[in-house]
């Protein structure tokens, strides 16, 4: 279930969420009632989880050592990089719109799909028996900017400037079975999250540049797996201006 936490800054429950995907993960979602949580040290950005600088070089400081005596600053950099592998992310574009840059990653053959929600529809529609967590990413400069509390959840929810166009929402789910307490290695590399698809999802959009039938075989889809109240709209992100 959903729970608030003090330091991770979780959007209002209006705002409007996409998740752009291949056909095939949707399918997956739709057969399924899945949604995909990935560990962070599996995805392609390397500085996933990582503390910005003025956090690692005040931790190493002779002051951090005389305040905390029992605490070593590297020991706890070794801590938050084990941890990692407890977490599991699965990420949206957070606007009132689509994105063109989204579109661009994930529907340049045409063959992809955008599934609209709300922060709201996230709380209720994800049914997962322990807790998870909704925030919104901060982009900063890594060299100077720090986060407010030394929490070892926060790194989870900032990123390089570089990835400011994502507008990313992020659910966070720790899961660390009880057998590997000992041995977090051993972790799984991602979690199934089981979803109430008619309350999670408001709207399905197939890409601008699919071709026409695809709206129509995407509803059929919906309709046969009983979610034909959920209507499939083609974006009309390049359709001509019309005055």
């Amino acid at each position: 279930m959903f729970c608030v936490h003090p330091f991770i800054n979780t959007p209002e429950d209006s705002a409007v969420v996409w998740r752009y995907m291949s056909i095939d993960n949707f399918l997956f979602l739709v057969t399924n009632s899945k949604l995909y949580f990935c560990r962070p040290d599996k995805f392609k950005d390397p500085w996933e989880g990582v503390w910005p600088k003025p956090i690692i070089d005040g931790v190493r400081s002779q002051e951090f050592g005389e305040k905390y005596p029992g605490f070593k600053g590297d020991a706890i950099i070794g801590m938050s990089e084990t941890f990692k592998r407890g977490i599991y992310l699965n990420c949206w574009y957070c606007r009132s719109h689509e994105s063109a840059a989204m579109w661009d990653l994930y529907g340049k053959s045409g063959a992809s799909i955008a599934i609209k929600s709300t922060i709201g529809k996230l709380k209720k529609g994800i049914i997962y028996k322990n807790n998870f967590f909704i925030g919104k990413v901060d982009y900063i400069d890594y060299e100077k900017d720090t986060v407010d509390e030394l929490n070892f959840l926060l790194p989870y929810f900032i990123k390089r400037k570089s990835f400011e166009h994502e507008q990313e929402v992020r659910l966070l789910i720790i899961y660390i079975p009880e057998k590997d307490l000992k041995d977090v290695k051993n972790s799984q590399d991602e979690i199934l999250a089981t979803i109430d698809f008619k309350t999670l999802i408001d709207n399905v959009y197939v890409s601008p540049s699919a071709p026409s039938w695809m709206k129509e075989v995407m509803q059929n889809i919906l309709d046969k797996f009983g979610y034909g109240e959920i209507v499939v709209k083609q974006s009309n992100l390049y359709e001509p201006h019309v005055y």
